[in-house]
This record gives C-alpha cells, structure tokens and sequence, in this order.
C-alpha cells in the first residue's frame, strides 16, 4: 500500500533526504522498491501565505524520478501575469507538472474544482474516482459562474500593477485602523500581524477605491 512521508514545510534539504531514503530503503519490511514517489505541494500555503518553492521541486522530483501534485486551491486566478498561478508566477512549464489541481470557490466564487494531467490519468479518476461516479455534476449556472470569473481573470492582466496596488491598499488601511498587516508574496507575517494574502488582495481598482472610502471594515470591535 501506499505509505505518506510527511517533509519540513518548504525545506528542499528534507525533501531530497525523504526521497533519496525512499529510493535506497524501498518499502518498509520488504525493501521492495516503490513503485512511485509522488511529491504533494500546494503553491501558496493558506495558514503561512507562502509560496511553494516550485523549481526546486520540480528540479528535485526529475532528480529522484518521482511525480509532482501542484495544489493551486490559493493561487490560481490570484498570481501569474494573467492569473494562471504559481506555475506562471515562476516560469515553471506546466508540462513538468504531472497532476494540477484547484478550486472553483475562491477565486471564482462558485463551487467544485478541477484536476489536470495526462489523458490516462484523467480517464482513470473518471473511472475509479468515487467524486466521480457518486457525486453529480456541477449545475449550469455555477458553470457559467467559473467561465464568467474566467474571463474576468484573464480580462483584468491588463491592469499593470494592479495586485501591487490592491496589497498596498490593504496594508495601510489595517495601519490606519490600528491593525498590522504585511505583503506575504516574499514571505510570511510571524509576528502577529494581519498576513495579506495574494489572493485576497487581488483586486480591481473600483474595488480598491471602495475599501478606501470605508476602512470601517478594518476596525476592531
């Protein structure tokens, strides 16, 4: 069966030590070896809003010839020139990625999610996942919800800067409202500020306008 090695968060050096363990010791008891390896990241971590370290993972997977599962559940439609995620962000070819999955009900605002890969990967979760063959399908109109958010997306990459300006926009209200608050796009906030995360500074600049002229929003209770 299938065995789950848990590595340090973010650390490179632990996860190399995991896989080349578990490429020299085989399976437990028999030390038969494994059949594969499958690295799991998700590209910004919701609880730190950090960005996973992508192209030391993908380096790292070819290396030990194991598969990598990109979780974009926080950053598709909230990073990258057009919002494609943290593939995008980093210049990562989507093709050295072997499963990507996501949400539709953050940054689309509707409901169930996505998964992709190789045809023979996609045709076997349609045939064995029980999501799949138990759950039905999503109705029209939250379809018509995520194509809509869709083009929203892609429609707003021409607004230069506009993330930049809705983060900044966000740190100083919190300021001004006696809260602290930090871009997380280089990091994370440890010291008990409020962290903003990329995806809920993402935006327009109506939007951006309105949280200026009513920063009640930010003050405490």
């Amino acid at each position: 069966g299938a065995c789950v090695v848990p590595f340090v968060h973010n650390s490179m050096i632990d996860l190399e030590a995991k896989l080349r363990a578990a490429r020299a010791n085989g399976q437990p008891r028999t030390g038969v070896p494994w059949r594969k390896m499958i690295v799991i990241v998700e590209g910004i971590y919701s609880m730190e809003g950090e960005f996973c370290r992508l192209r030391e993972t993908v380096a790292l997977k070819k290396a030990y010839g194991a598969y990598l599962y990109l979780d974009e559940a926080h950053s598709i439609g909230a990073v990258g020139p057009s919002g494609r995620g943290v593939a995008e962000l980093l210049g990562v070819p989507t093709s050295e990625i072997d499963i990507m999955m996501g949400t539709f009900t953050k940054s689309f605002g509707s409901v169930g999610g996505y998964v992709a890969s190789d045809a023979a990967t996609i045709e076997t979760l349609r045939a064995r996942s029980q999501g799949s063959l138990c759950a039905t399908a999503m109705s029209p109109p939250a379809v018509q919800q995520v194509l809509s958010s869709l083009r929203v997306i892609l429609s707003a990459a021409a607004e230069e800067g506009r993330l930049d300006e809705a983060t900044a926009a966000v740190c100083d209200l919190s300021s001004v409202a006696g809260s602290r608050a930090g871009s997380t796009a280089g990091g994370s906030v440890k010291d008990g500020g409020l962290a903003v995360s990329p995806a809920a500074a993402r935006l327009g600049a109506g939007k951006i306008k309105a949280l200026k002229e009513n920063a009640l929003f930010f003050r405490r209770a």
